[in-house]
This record gives structure tokens, C-alpha cells and sequence, in this order.
């Protein structure tokens, strides 16, 4: 897969009114053309048709876009938040909140003019003044992507508390509004894109303590329930909110049903739920015999994460040990056999990726450490065997470790806490950019899961940053990536491939690169045709 080249094409169209990104690359299109026949009856009301219903693997961790930091919450911000930008399927920008935005000739400033008669779920308008204070939050102490939008002028000021305003960020008009950065940063409009720069009503979240607990956006989505079983499993309700007849979702209600990998693989053969794109599925599960595969690429790495702050991670010499003694290509063909190799972070088709292995694989020998626990997500149906496996791979070379079955929202709250010693996850890309996965491991980046502080990386990811030339970025990328590998902080398992099961009378879903809540759900339905066939 190649990525798309948006930065430099917003570079060289100056001044020039931009309503839509650059012309999707041709392995997208083609992904694409592949399943156009998915798309809705149009003749079809959806008054009609039954609640769409969606697994997750967890609940929400939190319904406030700038506190997202994981899929769940990510994926319900897309739903009930618009932004100035969205992404489309092939990953280009088109307008969302915003009608046109204009580049100054330095590459620095940004003018965004709004779309006309543009409200809330709430009816109130939505002005120039609530972008720039949607903005301004995502710059404060309660923001955990501060990181992402630290490029805008005055950030630092307004985050240290020494500016009461953003400088950068300024209202121009009702309707317009103009955005500064210190330097030209292409990337920054997939910042804009994503599902954390969303505008919300200024004034009801000043006046209204609990408004997260009943959240009010402008996205596809209303908020209507969200009920908790435990901290991780549950349900959330959300009905469709008709902005214009041209975005107003297929879909009457949806309904978000957080549960196990095995419940939700059992309700999808009973044919009792409609998408389980939220999982991470092998493809070769019962459930798929009775509904859609849609297989596709996707832009993530499962790692297993070592954390530099707790012994023995520590010291670099054993990091490195466990990191050549976990037997990753074993694991891949065990668990993920249709999975590509990793033999490093960043996934394939990014700048950066390494595609060929070290020149030893072979196991070392474990030097003398204090014990070891990793976590790993109970949410996934094979972690019992995932441990055994461990476990016998493992303790024969002498390392004392011992895998953890760990509930999402326990293993989350480590991974905030930085209190893990390690975990396995899967690392998906929130933006189709390398330099929001390289930033995870700045030093002074609050998302820095390992606690690596090296500071000649963080100069390479300095000036990678300011560089706009993709080619000499690409050159920073891959200087800086072999660094961080021979610091051994990521145990890199594979780059998996998405398998996607979604009921057979599910039209409109079209998947991408990134994770399943870049999914546009306003273009998903149900055919009733079919449903009647399946429920005579």
C-alpha cells in the first residue's frame, strides 16, 4: 500500500480554495470498486428497518473527544462529534463542519469557512466561536492529544497556563475562522480529520458539570443511553441526527453492544448482531460460514510493550534479551497466520517501515532480572491459549515471566498509569501519518508508553517534524525508527490483515486503512429485502 501524499499537495495549492484532498491512490480505489456493489437501496426507509446493532470489544472509556486515547472511545467520538474536516474512505479530506478552507503562501496559516445552517443535536447554531474553543481544550491539562495540536502558535503558552487564549486560534467572523501553526506542518490536517478535533457546544459544557454522562455533538449520531454492566462491558443507544438530507445516516438507531470476543462471535452465528468489525477476528471463525467477510488491509502493529520504567525493563541489555527470545514469527503462524511479518513499528506503506528482519533472530540467553508480568486483553478469545503459549516458549530460556489475562479497562488504565511492566496490544493508527506513531516515543509526549528518554531521538523526531519535503522526511523517518529499535522498547508480533464479519443484509460498509471508526456509518444500512428473507 502507498500513503497517501496529501501534505505536499496541500503545499504546492497555495491560496487556493480547497474542498477536497488529493486524488485517492490506486490500490484504495481499487479496494474500493471491489465492494461498491455494498451500497444502500436508496428506495428503502429507514423508519422501517431495525435497530443496527455493533459489538465492541469494550465500552467507551470516555465520551470527551480530547480524553480518547483508545478504540472504543475513538470510535463513539466519530459517531456523535463532527469536525471542521473528516476523512473519506480513501483517506483524502473533504469538508465536514467547514464549506472551504484556504493555505497561506507560507504553509502556516489556515482560513476555514463554515458550511451555512449548521446546528447541534440540540438545535443551537454552531459558530466560529465554538470551534476555537473546542480547539483551545484540546490544548489544556484535561487534553491527553496535546501532542497532536502543540503546533499551533501559542500552544505552549495556553497549556503552561501563561495565556488565557491560544494565540493561533482566532475567530474571524461568525462563520470563519483562522488557525496559526509555528511552522508549516502538513500533516496537521489529518489532525483536523481525526476523531479527537471535534466541536462541541462551548456553553453547555461550561454550565453543565455532568454533560459528558448525556454528550451533545453534531456528528450522525445522537446520545440517547449508555448502560454499564462493568467497567467494560454494557450498551450505548444512539438514534440518527439529520443535519442535511445529504449526510442524514441510513440507519434509524444503532446500537453499541460491548461484550466478549466470544459472545459476539456466538450472537453473529445466531445472527442476533449485525458488525463485529471492533474485533480483531483471524477470519477463520464459525461466525464467518453465516455472515460477509470483508477482508482488508489496515495500517496497525500488535506489539508487546516493555515500559523503561520498572525493572528489569530498565536496563537496555534485558530488553533486548526478551525482545530476541519471544518467538514472533511462531506466534504470527499460530494465532494470525495470514498476518505479515513485523519487523518493526510502523506498518506497511508508511515512511519508515522496516521491511526486512535483524540479522539475529535467535533466542537469548536470559540474563538475571526480577520477575516479570505482561498483560494481555482478556477481551480476546484465545488469550488462554495465547498464554500458554508464552509461558512455555519462555520459561525454558529462564525467564521468570507470566502473561496476565487483564480486562480492557484495567489494562487501559495501566497503560495511562504508565504502571504496566508490559502488555500486548494492538497499535492502530489514529492518523495516515508515521509521525504520530514515531511521537510515542518523545520523551516529554504524556503518551510515551515505555518511558524511552533518549535525547538524540527526540531531536530526530524534532526535526523530522519540520521537515516538508516527504522525501528527506522519509529519510528522518527511517534514522530515527532504527534507533528506537535498537532501544527495544516494542516487541513487534505482526501487521495483521482485517477481517472484518458483518451480518448478509449489512450494505454500505466500506472499510479503509485505519481502524473500524474511520468507517463512515452514514453510509451503512440495513436491507430490508433481505431482512424479510432471513426472517420470514
Amino acid at each position: 500500500m502507498k500513503q497517501p501524499n496529501r501534505g505536499e499537495s496541500m503545499m504546492n495549492r497555495r491560496f487556493q480554495k480547497l474542498h477536497f484532498g488529493p486524488k485517492p491512490i490506486s490500490i484504495l480505489l481499487l479496494f474500493i470498486a471491489l465492494f461498491s456493489c455494498s451500497q444502500r437501496n436508496e428506495s428503502l426507509n429507514p423508519e422501517s428497518l431495525p435497530i443496527f446493532i455493533k459489538g465492541l470489544y469494550s465500552l467507551p472509556r470516555n465520551l470527551d473527544p480530547i480524553k480518547a486515547n483508545d478504540t472504543a472511545s475513538l470510535l463513539v467520538s466519530q459517531l456523535l462529534y463532527s469536525g471542521l474536516l473528516k476523512f473519506e474512505n480513501d483517506l483524502s479530506y473533504s469538508p465536514d463542519l467547514a464549506e472551504s478552507w484556504e493555505l497561506d503562501q507560507a504553509g502556516t496559516t489556515y482560513t476555514f469557512k463554515l458550511r451555512k445552517n449548521i446546528s447541534f443535536h440540540n438545535g443551537m447554531p454552531i459558530t466560529a466561536n465554538d470551534v476555537v474553543k473546542s480547539l483551545e481544550r484540546a490544548l489544556s491539562k484535561a487534553s491527553v492529544v496535546y501532542k497532536y495540536y502543540e503546533c499551533i502558535e501559542g500552544a505552549k503558552e495556553f497549556y503552561q497556563g501563561k495565556s488565557i487564549e491560544v494565540k493561533g486560534i482566532k475567530v474571524i467572523t461568525p462563520d470563519m475562522l483562522q488557525i496559526k501553526l509555528t511552522n508549516p506542518f502538513p500533516p496537521f490536517l489529518s489532525v483536523l480529520a481525526g476523531a479527537t478535533a471535534k466541536v462541541l457546544p462551548i456553553n453547555n459544557i461550561q454550565s453543565d458539570p455532568l454533560f459528558f454522562e448525556h454528550p451533545i455533538g453534531s456528528g450522525p449520531f445522537r446520545f440517547l443511553k449508555m448502560i454499564k454492566t462493568t467497567n467494560d462491558y454494557g450498551e450505548m443507544e444512539l438514534e440518527s441526527f439529520q443535519q442535511t438530507s445529504a449526510d442524514s445516516p441510513h440507519i434509524k438507531k444503532l446500537r453499541l453492544l460491548a461484550l466478549t470476543e466470544s459472545e459476539a462471535l456466538k450472537l453473529a452465528t445466531e445472527g442476533k448482531i449485525h458488525d463485529l468489525s471492533n474485533f480483531p477476528l483471524s477470519g477463520s471463525e464459525a461466525a464467518f460460514k453465516v455472515g460477509k467477510k470483508i477482508d482488508s488491509p489496515v495500517a496497525a502493529t500488535w506489539i508487546i510493550g516493555l515500559n523503561t520504567r520498572i525493572a528489569p525493563f530498565d536496563k537496555l541489555s534485558v530488553r533486548q534479551a526478551f525482545k530476541f527470545s519471544v518467538p514472533t514469527e511462531k506466534f504470527r503462524n499460530k494465532f494470525y497466520n495470514d498476518s505479515i511479518p513485523a519487523y518493526g513499528y510502523i506498518p506497511i506503506g508508511l515512511p519508515g517501515h522496516i521491511s526486512a528482519p535483524p540479522e539475529s533472530l535467535q533466542p537469548a540467553k536470559a540474563p538475571k532480572h526480577t520477575e516479570i508480568k505482561i498483560a494481555i486483553p482478556s477481551v480476546l478469545s484465545k488469550h488462554k491459549e495465547m498464554i500458554d503459549f508464552f509461558h512455555s516458549e519462555l520459561r525454558p530460556l529462564g525467564w521468570n515471566v507470566t502473561f496476565v489475562p487483564m480486562g480492557w479497562d484495567e489494562l487501559m488504565k495501566g497503560y495511562d498509569e504508565k504502571s504496566l511492566q508490559g502488555f500486548l496490544v494492538s497499535m492502530n493508527m489514529d492518523y495516515p501519518e508515521t509521525e504520530f506513531l514515531i511521537r510515542n516515543f518523545e520523551s516529554n509526549n504524556p503518551d510515551n508508553f515505555s518511558g524511552l528518554n533518549n535525547p538524540q531521538i527526540d531531536l530526530m523526531i524534532q526535526k523530522a517534524r519540520l521537515v516538508t519535503d516527504k522525501i528527506h522526511r522519509t529519510k528522518f523517518y527511517q534514522e530515527v525508527l532504527s534507533k528506537i529499535e535498537e532501544q527495544a522498547v516494542t516487541i513487534n508480533l505482526f501487521h495483521p490483515r482485517s477481517h472484518f464479519w458483518i451480518h448478509t443484509c449489512v450494505t454500505g460498509f466500506l472499510p479503509n486503512i485505519l481502524s473500524d471508526y474511520y468507517i463512515d456509518f452514514r453510509k451503512v444500512g440495513l436491507d430490508a429485502n433481505c431482512l424479510q428473507a432471513a426472517n420470514p
